[in-house]
């Protein structure tokens, strides 16, 4: 598939903040999510937003998935 066709999966920072040595700040978590979103849209690239908490997260990206194939 080309990049344009691909269909991606936007995490929300909705889950509990754990360093880790790849993540900066847990203060600007909202501000690089909608900094992702925008990119996304200005390239017009179709997207889904994965949110939620445990099984129900999974569903989300299992569900967003599945609905592109």
């Amino acid at each position: 598939r080309s990049q344009a066709e691909r269909v991606y999966l936007l995490l929300r920072g909705d889950l509990p903040w754990e360093f880790d040595e790849l993540r900066d700040s847990k203060l600007d978590r909202d501000e690089l999510f909608e900094r992702h979103r925008e990119t996304l849209e200005r390239f017009g690239f179709k997207y889904s937003i994965v949110e939620g908490e445990g099984e129900g997260r999974i569903q989300s990206a299992v569900c967003a998935t599945k609905a592109q194939i």
